[in-house]
């Protein structure tokens, strides 16, 4: 079971009960996608900061996925969790990029935050087969949110 927790420190016009509904549909599709999970909306700084300090890569980003594996257990109830990580997300960023692909800011905040959780769930787009794999999962829940 997926338990998202969404923190607004900057504004994303998603509702929350969407954001809940795009996590839960990737966790149906992808079952190392459970746990707690946290999904932070941040400023272009903060996105860069975090950037420069965990890749060595100091520019803004659209979306970061910090997986704190099986290890980490997060108090819930009377019981411990396992947690499955935290996405940052930086909307102002995100509806740029959008505009550079021709896509609306919705569909692209919705594209990242998949993204993200895929990267969560282990997989990666370092290799050429790989990023096929990753970006057909990828396409195909985007898909499925907009029924395209």
């Amino acid at each position: 079971m997926i338990k998202p927790t969404i923190n607004r420190g900057n504004p994303c016009p998603l509702t929350n009960q969407f954001i809940i509904s795009i996590v839960k549909l990737v966790a149906r599709s992808e079952s190392r996608v459970t746990g707690g999970l946290e999904i932070n909306f941040v400023s272009e700084a903060l996105m860069k900061r975090l950037n420069r300090e965990y890749r060595g890569k100091d520019v803004a980003t659209d979306v970061l996925s910090f997986a704190w594996g099986e290890v980490s257990l997060l108090f819930s109830g009377n019981r411990l969790s396992p947690v499955l990580g935290q996405l940052y997300l930086s909307y102002s960023y995100i509806s740029r990029q959008a505009k550079r692909f021709g896509v609306s800011a919705r569909e692209e905040t919705v594209r990242m935050l998949i993204h993200g959780l895929l990267h969560l769930a282990g997989y990666d787009h370092e290799r050429p087969e790989a990023a096929t794999d990753m970006f057909a999962r990828q396409e195909g829940l985007v898909a499925r949110v907009f029924k395209l």
